[in-house]
């Protein structure tokens, strides 16, 4: 169960929200969204535009100490991004895994 809402709710459906949010966020840019119909996809979503096809793994994030982002990820994870959704601000991000880890080595 997460318990950052009001009431506490299951995990899945804390999942549930992000992809929504994500979805939301990218159809607002003018995107066509995809979502994957296995949980056991390589990634959650695919966006569609200008003729080009983006991939994401959807996590929820969380905000620690001096703000530093934390979530869960994968080495075996092949999207294209991490799409992140913050439930406690609504915040979105949108992070190039290899970029990500170049930068958080060691």
């Amino acid at each position: 169960m997460y318990s950052g809402y009001a009431n506490a709710i299951p995990t899945g459906t804390v999942g549930t929200i992000a992809e929504l949010a994500i979805s939301n966020d990218l159809l607002g840019k003018g995107y066509s969204v995809f979502k994957s119909l296995s949980p056991a996809s390589n990634f959650d979503l695919v966006a569609w535009k200008d003729k080009k096809f983006i991939s994401y793994e959807v996590r929820t994030g969380y905000r620690g100490l001096k703000n530093r982002l934390t979530f869960t990820r994968n080495p075996k994870d092949k999207a294209d991004y991490y799409a992140i959704f913050i439930h406690k601000t609504k915040e979105i991000l949108y992070i190039d895994p290899t970029e990500y880890a170049q930068k958080n080595q060691g």
